[in-house]
């Protein structure tokens, strides 16, 4: 696709085809482009191609076709929490948004343009910064309401076990029930999991000697449903489990220290708890959280 194609698919009815284009002007447009471009904004109904075009004009030094005061979204909230969870969310859409294709940009240019970029320093620091910006956008979204619904966790545990025992090539022990029946958000349930067992399986994977050793023991009652991950790892140091689950804070190196701030987040929209313990080798992870998730008919859909 070169120029003249990228201004004439914008008019397609093909919505793949105006967002190829769209995608292509963000960084081939030209001051000349502005008047086509607003004139497009104007009346694409796509996200997504909006979003380029809003790009481009902005690369473009037009401001105006897409001007944000996060202050407005802080100010609207007022003291009403479930305000306040929505601004949230409009400020990290914002954010996730504006940076997205700036490194995108970064991505994509420095690829082309330096043959030694994959065995780079420089590619792990570009990779974490996308990581890091995804993991902002997961966060936005955990902000808003969880989608509560009947779930069967027993198969919500299953499913996080095959995905970390095909991504690190060990096996994994688990015992529980088949079935523990739940009114919760099973992707919000899958999040945590997930998270707890990625660390158990990098933290294992990583001692000198013996073979790394991850356990998932679960079950339920009548008003909770618990988790443990537990692993043969390192631990982690002394005093630190609680400064782990803020933002920014890691033990590993090379990593963000995003994901048990994230477990966090949401483990409040479910009402679930989390608590890390250590001793002179392995760690375990549990998760424990209320059966009923809370009022049926008071939950709603998240987004």
């Amino acid at each position: 696709m070169d120029h003249s194609d990228a201004l004439r698919a914008l008019s397609s009815d093909a919505p793949s085809e105006r967002l190829e284009a769209a995608r292509y002007l963000q960084f081939w447009a030209v001051p000349t482009d502005i008047a086509i471009l607003r004139t497009r904004l104007q009346v694409e109904p796509v996200g997504w191609v909006r979003r380029a075009i809003e790009d481009a004009l902005l690369r473009l030094g037009d401001t105006a076709a897409h001007k944000v005061d996060l202050q407005d979204y802080i100010d609207e909230s007022g003291d009403n929490p479930d305000e306040a969870a929505k601004a949230r969310v409009r400020i990290t859409q914002t954010v996730v948004h504006e940076l997205s294709p700036i490194v995108s940009a970064i991505d994509y240019f420095i690829r082309a343009e330096w043959p030694q970029f994959e065995e780079s320093k420089t590619k792990r620091h570009v990779e974490r910064l996308i990581r890091f910006i995804s993991a902002i956008d997961t966060l936005g979204g955990i902000s808003s309401s969880a989608t509560m619904r009947d779930t069967n966790l027993a198969v919500v545990i299953s499913n996080c076990v095959e995905a970390q025992q095909i991504a690190f090539g060990i096996h994994i022990e688990i015992d529980g029930p088949s079935s523990v029946d739940a009114y919760t958000d099973p992707d919000l349930v899958e999040l945590i999991v997930s998270n707890g067992l990625k660390n158990a399986c990098e933290s294992a994977c990583q001692i000198a000697n013996g073979e790394p050793a991850v356990s998932v023991l679960y079950g339920g009652s009548d008003r909770e449903f618990w988790v443990n991950v537990v692993d043969n790892g390192a631990g982690i140091p002394m005093g630190s489990s609680g400064r782990l689950f803020k933002i920014g804070s890691t033990t590993k190196e090379g990593h963000l220290g995003m994901g048990l701030a994230l477990c966090v987040e949401a483990a409040e929209s479910i009402t679930a708890k989390i608590r890390l313990s250590s001793g002179d080798r392995g760690t375990k992870f549990e998760v424990t959280l209320p059966i009923g998730g809370g009022e049926r008919a008071g939950s709603s859909g998240r987004g």
